[in-house]
């Protein structure tokens, strides 16, 4: 496979964690949030249970009460660990981000360096034809240079 094709599907394979992270994280923050409200719920019942209680409650009113309270409780109960369970997946989902991100990295440095060694293949190639350029140049410019020094010197 050609290393362009595999970064670039690297590229997408990473876009797509971040997406998918990112779609974590608003659970995490919504399952924090519905968390919050069910603890505040609670409370809230826990202080409208001890206010009736003063004014004085039947034995049905305390297990209505009581009833409500638990099932609120319930609810904090799941809420809590579908947080713990969106905050697992969120912490996986960040590891395995990371490390697309450094595979994608590797990548990257080795398609860097196959062009830089590209590059100086090309650029020993191009000094390798100018050498053989200016060897041939020289070479006509010394047997020319030959026959008009042979025509024209008077000590030899």
């Amino acid at each position: 496979m050609n290393l362009s094709r595999l970064l670039a599907y690297r590229r997408q394979i990473e876009d797509a964690m971040r997406i998918e992270l990112a779609e974590t994280a608003r659970l995490l923050q919504e399952a924090t949030e519905r968390s919050a409200a069910y603890e505040e719920e609670v409370s809230v019942k826990q202080w409208r249970y001890i206010e009736a209680g003063r004014g004085g409650l039947t034995v049905d009113e305390a297990h209505q009460w009581y009833a409500d309270i638990e099932a609120a409780s319930w609810k904090v109960a799941r809420a809590g660990e579908a947080h713990d369970t969106l905050r697992r997946e969120w912490s996986n989902k960040q590891a395995d981000l990371i490390d697309a991100m450094q595979q994608r990295k590797k990548l990257d440095i080795l398609v860097r360096r196959r062009m830089e060694a590209r590059q100086r293949e090309q650029l020993h190639d191009d000094q390798r034809l100018m050498d053989e350029q200016a060897a041939r140049r020289r070479g006509t410019r010394d047997s020319r240079g030959r026959t008009d020094q042979g025509g024209t010197d008077s000590h030899g």
